[in-house]
């Protein structure tokens, strides 16, 4: 039920203009990309309602996907997995189609047509696939809703709700389907609860799509400010795309209070200046003030009004009181399930706190709380609160916290049940899994999380977004260390063995931080993480206190080769090539399979040609012991310096064979995209458009800063092949704010992302701003020390290049790689007797 609908739309003129001009495209041809900010209780929803209802006369054949995030709001909330929004979006066009609101297909009609064809082209991941030997991983979830649409976890309504890589990725493309040929606005409400994917690929789709408007509603404090990972994605958008623009909600003024509270509640009311100052700007003030007179009559008088209008907390814990227990039971259910809760999960967590309750009570109940006072929002099955006065409300109730408990253990019960007894018949298995980390967090299972660990990695293995889970597990020891007594070690090191195995370095690091007992390796892992974080200072402490007390060989070469990354990475070259040859010469470390770290590092130390030998010694290495994953980390990255020396054929079979191994990891997504299209762009006749599917893909997995400037800046070189001069210069505006404003530390990569740029804007005739590139390095970071004589060339201080440079020199451009540096989860569980939880 939609409750905005039940106010008056007043006073909201200006906002509804500006909205509607830009969805008519007054100002230009590109479509709207908006945001539209402000407290909670402001009226978002209430004007973008009304600007739907106007559009369908003023603009009649633009279709409105309404998509609603079903997240439960709470003020500790864990944060949904990445792709969720996406989902979201897919599962409401699909919707649209079912209702025959759309002419576009079903997301069941377009799994069916998809086993046989592409929608329109090869995608990137069938461009990879075309090497051979590699399984993509869109092929592989393919498959299964090939064999099976209404089985298990693949059929449909599975995949729109599944956190798995394959969901989110054909969901995603399902979405795309119908947004590139449709002319639709997307109407995105309560992004402030947005995971980083969804948001950036949002922002893509609001840049690549011509006929598609989009726009955010974003819940803010009375400063107005972002989330942090939020801002900046937003800011940067923003100074890229012409046709983004903020759009700050204001409260109704004192007269347009008045009318509204006239027309909905008492004729004869009038506002004095203290009482609207009194007032917080929340509209759902009006609406409780509705139900106290109109169906509580605990408010009877003009001046009853004026006192409890500035006092929503106060009247809203008094009406949750007088609630019957039933009713006040459902709520706390509600609340402790984070996600809106499917009736039918809801009726057996009530049945199980309430034995006495009746189907017919609980439905009643039920109707009550979405009908008469509006605490509930029922939408497609599910029920949640989605009034955040109401959830800060309840956290004055003094009996609520025995009845959220009350709540928590029976869900958790419940989804235990599911999870121990592989019974996915109530909810889907991804659902499941979430719910039981989340709620043996919240109630202090320690023994059930515990056994979640054990029996879940396999599932959890295949998630789109594994930190979730180790996030859930921070949270609670941090909450709670004691708790846990015994098992508290082993659950940290379980959780953060899947934080750092998927690259999430500052969880990993809290975790171990937090072990009361940590044994040696547990030590190298941390001070492996402290390095990736940054703290390079920490994790040489950390190196060399193990190096001087533990009498484990295996111990003291990790411990060294940690010393040499960093000291190499500090860019003292010359010490980390030292320490490098030292541990390989060291006759106790001959047999070590760490031993093929050593070999990868010298990627930091030395010239392409060195660089590929020792690499190619380091997949040998790692193959003789069985060390899959990190042969292809390896192997990712000499496909690339294998390219610069003109040998494609050799670099795609290499990069190929990797794919099969990291193809379906999220953590090494971006990396490898990076790096084929890098490979392909250092071909004789690149495919630039397929090189732009898969950077465009990269793109929506980074994380860092480092990484997306080095995806940014191929993605610039793509578009320029491809005749995409625009895209390619906003590709390069993007990079260059990256650098104006980074969190990486080598500066190296200014000469590399610079030459590009320069490059590309010579290429699009814009010679003068690409000689200011070519200058803007110079003051702020140290000429190139490794491959001195490439830049030295490339940047004209000299007409000298050695001929293993010419393949490359000849090349327009410089494409950039990405490299694992880092000793991996699978290096780091060679020190442990068994194998990591």
């Amino acid at each position: 039920m939609s409750i905005s609908a039940e106010l008056k739309f007043i006073n909201r003129e200006r906002d509804l203009d500006f909205l509607l001009k830009a969805l008519l495209r007054v100002d230009g041809p590109a479509p709207a990309l908006l945001v539209i900010r402000g407290p909670s209780g402001l009226g978002k929803s209430r004007l973008t309602d009304q600007l739907i209802a106007t559009c369908r006369t003023e603009i009649s054949r633009l279709l409105f996907c309404v998509v609603e995030s079903e997240v439960q709001i709470h003020a500790d909330t864990s944060r949904l997995h990445d792709g969720f929004f996406l989902q979201r979006c897919a599962e409401q066009l699909s919707r649209m189609a079912e209702a025959k609101v759309a002419s576009w297909s079903t997301f069941s009609e377009y799994l069916h047509a998809r086993r046989w064809r592409t929608l329109k082209s090869k995608k990137k991941e069938d461009w990879i696939s075309d090497m051979p030997g590699f399984r993509s991983v869109y092929k592989i979830a393919l498959d299964y809703a090939h064999r099976a649409f209404s089985l298990g976890n693949y059929a449909p309504v599975r995949m729109l709700a599944a956190d798995s890589k394959e969901a989110v990725a054909i969901c995603t493309e399902y979405a795309e389907s119908v947004l590139a040929v449709h002319r639709v606005a997307l109407l995105i409400r309560e992004t402030q609860h947005c995971d980083i994917q969804s948001m950036r690929t949002l922002l893509e789709w609001g840049q690549v799509f011509a006929d598609l408007d989009i726009i955010l509603e974003y819940t803010t404090q009375k400063d107005l400010q972002f989330d942090a990972a939020h801002r900046k994605l937003l800011t940067r958008a923003a100074g890229q795309k012409p046709n983004f623009r903020f759009w700050n909600l204001e409260p109704l003024d004192g007269g347009h209070l008045e009318q509204v509270i006239r027309s909905c509640i008492d004729p004869s009311f009038s506002i004095t200046p203290q009482v609207y100052q009194s007032w917080d700007g929340n509209l759902y003030s009006i609406l409780e003030l509705q139900f106290q007179v109109g169906i509580g009559h605990n408010i009877v008088s003009p001046l009853q009004i004026e006192q409890a209008l500035g006092s929503l907390p106060s009247m809203l814990a008094t009406h949750l009181e007088r609630l019957p227990y039933l009713q006040r039971m459902m709520l706390a259910t509600c609340l402790a399930h984070v996600e809106s809760i499917q009736d039918n999960v809801l009726q057996q967590a009530l049945q199980a706190i309430v034995p006495t309750a009746s189907a017919p009570q609980i439905k009643k109940a039920l109707s009550d709380l979405t009908e008469t006072h509006r605490f509930l929002d029922h939408r497609e099955g599910s029920y949640r609160i989605h009034v955040v006065a109401v959830v800060d409300a309840l956290g004055q109730v003094a009996s609520f916290r025995s009845l959220l408990a009350a709540a928590e253990k029976a869900l958790r019960d419940l989804y235990c049940r599911q999870v121990f007894g592989a019974n996915w018949s109530v909810s889907g298995m991804s659902i499941a899994v979430r719910q039981v980390f989340r709620l043996c967090a919240r109630t202090h299972d320690a023994v059930g999380m515990l056994r979640a660990t054990e029996v879940l990695s396999k599932e959890i293995a295949h998630a789109q977004d594994q930190s979730l889970y180790a996030e859930i597990i921070a949270s609670a020891v941090s909450a709670n260390s004691a708790f846990y007594g015994a098992g508290q070690d082993r659950l940290l090191l379980w959780a953060a063995s899947l934080a750092y195995d998927i690259g999430n370095f500052e969880i990993t690091a809290s975790l171990l931080e937090a072990a009361e007992s940590p044994d040696e390796n547990s030590e190298l892992m941390l001070a492996c993480a402290l390095q990736e974080c940054g703290r390079h200072d920490h994790a040489l402490q950390i190196a060399r206190r193990l190096r001087a007390n533990s009498t484990s060989n295996e111990v003291h070469l990790t411990a060294e080769l940690i010393e040499a990354l960093i000291v190499g990475c500090r860019g003292e070259f010359d010490c980390a090539r030292d320490m490098l040859a030292h541990v390989i010469a060291e006759p106790a470390y001959a047999q070590s399979p760490l031993l093929g770290f050593a070999y990868r590092f010298y990627e930091i130390t030395e010239e392409n040609d060195t660089c590929i030998e020792q690499i190619q010694t380091s997949i040998a290495w790692f193959k003789r012991f069985g060390m899959e994953k990190s042969r292809a980390s390896s192997q990712v990255a000499a496909a690339v310096l294998l390219a610069r020396t003109g040998d494609i054929d050799t670099a795609r079979s290499m990069i190929s064979s990797a794919s099969e191994i990291l193809g379906e990891q999220v953590r090494a997504r971006h990396l490898l995209l990076n790096n084929v299209a890098a490979v392909e762009l250092l071909s004789s006749a690149p495919d630039f458009q397929r090189c732009v599917e898969v950077l465009v893909e990269a793109l929506r997995y980074v994380r860092d800063d480092y990484c997306e400037v080095t995806v940014l800046t191929n993605l610039s070189i793509a578009h320029c092949g491809a005749g995409n001069s625009k895209s390619a210069i906003e590709c390069i505006d993007s990079a260059l704010r990256i650098l104006y404003d980074h969190d990486f530390a080598s500066v190296d990569v200014y000469w590399q992302v610079c030459f590009n740029a320069a490059q590309v804007l010579a290429a699009v005739d814009q010679p003068e701003r690409a000689a200011q590139l070519l200058r803007w390095p110079e003051g702020r970071a140290p000429i190139p020390v490794q491959n001195k004589a490439y830049w030295d060339y490339r940047y004209r201080r000299t007409s000298d290049l050695p001929d293993s440079w010419r393949y490359l020199a000849e090349r327009s451009f410089h494409p950039l790689y990405l490299s694992h540096w880092l000793i991996d989860l699978e290096g780091l569980s060679h020190l442990r007797p068994a194998p990591l939880q």
